[in-house]
């Protein structure tokens, strides 16, 4: 499924059955990245129940930059992707 069209209606509290967009920022991430915020998101839980928030903290700022980490990566090999694929058609164009 494609960002943007995960769609939830709430219709709770007033049931207005309005669809509201529900994206999946980690959609596009590959699977290790998401296990490895779930661990983290799991750990900051517990760190919050037990009153370490430094800690807390730390994990977030790790989240966030794993988060970025993973997000540039798959934009680095989007872009591979296209230059490959336009290549690709300079190539077969050449050859007809």
């Amino acid at each position: 499924m494609k960002r943007g069209q995960d769609k939830e209606t709430r219709n709770g509290n007033g049931g207005d059955g309005i669809d509201y967009e529900d994206p999946d920022p980690t959609e596009d991430f590959p699977q290790w990245s998401k296990t490895i915020i779930l661990l983290l998101d799991y750990a900051m839980i517990e760190g919050i129940r037990r009153g370490m928030h430094m800690f807390v903290h730390l994990l977030d700022s790790a989240r966030v930059e794993l988060q970025a980490q993973v997000a540039q990566s798959a934009a680095e090999i989007d872009r591979q992707e296209k230059e490959s694929k336009a290549a690709s058609e300079r190539r077969r164009r050449s050859v007809s």
